[in-house]
C-alpha cells in the first residue's frame, strides 16, 4: 500500500518544517508527500521549498477562497486519479507532528475495515490521532 500525504499549509512558518519532518522519518515511507500552500503571508512557502530535495511536492494557491477544504480539493483531486484501489491519501495539519509508526501503524487498518455497505474494504477516510 502506497500513502500519498497532504498537507494544507496557511501562515504556518513556525510549525511546518517539524510536520514534515514527521512525515519524512516515518517507518513505512510516504509515497508522496504534498504541501498546499494557501493564502499564506509568511514564509510558509519557503519553509515548504526547503524540503523540496527530498521529494517534497509544493503547490501554492495565491487565491483561495474555499479556506482549508479548498486547499484540500486542489490538491486531492489530482492524486486521486494517479492512485491505485490499494493506496491512500493522508491529510494532515501543517501543526501536528505524526509519532514514526504512524503510516506503518494505520495503513492496514484502512484496507481492512467493513465498509458502511458492510463489506471488507479500503475505507474512504478515517481519523487518527493521540490527544
Amino acid at each position: 500500500m502506497r500513502v500519498a500525504v497532504v498537507i494544507p499549509a496557511r501562515n504556518e512558518e513556525a510549525s511546518l518544517a517539524a510536520a514534515i519532518r514527521s512525515v519524512l522519518h516515518q517507518t513505512q515511507p510516504a509515497h508522496r508527500i504534498v504541501v498546499v500552500v494557501n493564502n499564506s503571508s509568511d514564509r510558509t512557502e519557503q519553509v515548504a521549498r526547503g524540503f523540496s530535495d527530498q521529494g517534497v511536492e509544493v503547490v501554492v494557491m495565491a487565491a483561495n477562497p474555499d479556506r482549508k477544504a479548498g486547499a484540500l480539493n486542489h490538491a486531492v483531486m489530482p492524486l486521486l486519479v494517479q492512485l491505485h484501489e490499494r493506496d491512500a491519501v493522508l491529510t494532515m495539519d501543517a501543526d501536528t507532528e505524526l509519532a514514526p509508526d504512524f503510516i506503518a501503524t494505520a495503513a492496514p487498518h484502512l484496507l481492512t475495515r467493513t465498509r458502511p455497505d458492510g463489506r471488507r474494504g479500503p475505507l474512504n477516510g478515517a481519523v487518527g490521532g493521540l490527544y
